[in-house]
C-alpha cells in the first residue's frame, strides 16, 4: 500500500517547504511545482492522489490549471489556497472546477483536514489505500 501522494503548487518557495514539510511529516509523499504550468506537467504521470494549489501564481494560473485539468478528464481532487476570501472568488475557483477552496492565511491543522477529507472522499478512498485510477490523458506534448 502506498502514501497517497499530494501535488504542492505554489509560486512562494517558502510556503511550498512549509507545506512539504508538514505533509511529509503526516505520512504523505509530496511532489511541487512553482506555477500552474509545472503541475500540469507533474500530473502526466498519473501519480497524483490530491493537488493543493495557490490560485494566483505567474505564467499559468491555479485558476487555468484547475480548468486545463478538467478539460483533460483529469478528476483529481483540487484544494485551491488564495488570499481572496470573497464569495465570488471562491465561487470562481469552484466553477473552475476545485473542489474546495481553503483561504490564506491558514491554520496548518485545518489544510491537514481539507486534504484527508478529499482524499476520503475519493472513490475507493485514496487514504488507507491505493490510489484508485485517474483517467488517462492522451499526450498533451505540444497541445499546450
Amino acid at each position: 500500500m502506498r502514501s497517497p501522494t499530494v501535488l504542492v503548487v505554489d509560486d512562494d518557495p517558502n510556503l511550498r517547504e512549509i507545506l512539504h514539510t508538514v505533509l511529509a511529516g503526516e505520512g504523505y509523499q509530496v511532489s511541487t511545482a512553482a506555477d500552474g504550468e509545472q503541475a500540469l506537467g507533474r500530473t502526466e504521470g498519473g501519480l497524483i492522489d490530491i493537488i493543493v494549489m495557490d490560485v494566483m501564481m505567474p505564467h499559468l494560473t491555479g485558476l487555468q490549471a484547475c480548468y486545463t485539468l478538467r478539460q483533460w478528464g483529469d478528476h483529481t481532487p483540487v484544494l485551491l489556497l488564495s488570499g481572496r476570501a470573497a464569495g465570488s472568488d471562491r465561487a470562481a475557483g469552484l466553477a473552475a472546477g476545485a473542489n474546495d477552496y481553503l483561504t490564506k492565511p491558514f491554520d496548518l491543522d485545518t489544510l491537514l483536514a481539507h486534504v484527508h477529507a478529499l482524499l476520503s472522499s475519493e472513490p475507493g478512498g485514496v487514504v488507507g489505500g491505493s490510489c484508485p485510477q485517474r483517467a488517462r490523458r492522451p499526450n498533451r506534448k505540444g497541445s499546450r
